[in-house]
């Protein structure tokens, strides 16, 4: 009985020990994820993971989607977005493949962080934190970009964010996160 007690111990310790994947998946409750801008996570980065990683690492995506970025080339580029609703990440990649998902060559292009992600900038902007705290972490807004109470969103090209107010709420309820450009 002795013997059969310490093999079921053992096996407990040992299944609970085990390590899954080399990639730590994204953390829920009260420990924040780090987000970069113009990085993406420490695990996740813009421009070089490929989302075969993600799928690998985090699964198949709750949902699928895939949109033509321009109409009138017949060699548009297809985006296609990958949606973990479980994690509040959403995965865009853009293809040249028209039948769906290319899985094997599509490097993510911009990572979205919604209000399910409990989400926190290196700077301090946390999901669901103060509106009130972009401009003095990041400062103004891109000029191009006219701020507008009816368009809730901050746009940093330079540093590779956007930052999506909720209207009602005046509290950070997205963050967009993309290679940095002009």
């Amino acid at each position: 009985m002795k013997t059969a007690l310490s093999v079921f111990v053992f096996m407990i310790l040992f299944l609970s020990c085990k390590d899954e994947s080399n990639v730590q998946k994204p953390k829920s409750g009260n420990e924040h994820l780090i987000v970069m801008p113009g990085i993406g996570t420490e695990k996740f980065v813009v421009g070089k993971t490929k989302i075969k990683n993600i799928i690998t690492e985090l699964g198949k995506p709750e949902k699928f989607t895939q949109g033509i970025i321009d109409y009138r080339n017949k060699e548009a580029a297809f985006t296609n977005s990958y949606y973990y609703t479980k994690y509040g990440m959403t995965f865009g990649t853009e293809t040249l493949e028209s039948k769906g998902q290319d899985i094997e060559n599509a490097i993510i292009r911009v990572i979205i962080f919604d209000e399910n992600s409990n989400a926190k900038t290196l700077e301090g902007l946390a999901m669901d934190g103060i509106a009130g705290k972009i401009n003095y972490v990041y400062g103004k807004q891109d000029e191009d970009r006219t701020p507008r109470s009816d368009l809730p969103y901050f746009h940093y090209r330079k540093k590779g964010l956007t930052v999506k107010i909720n209207p009602e709420t005046k509290k950070v309820s997205e963050f967009e996160i993309y290679e940095p450009h002009e």
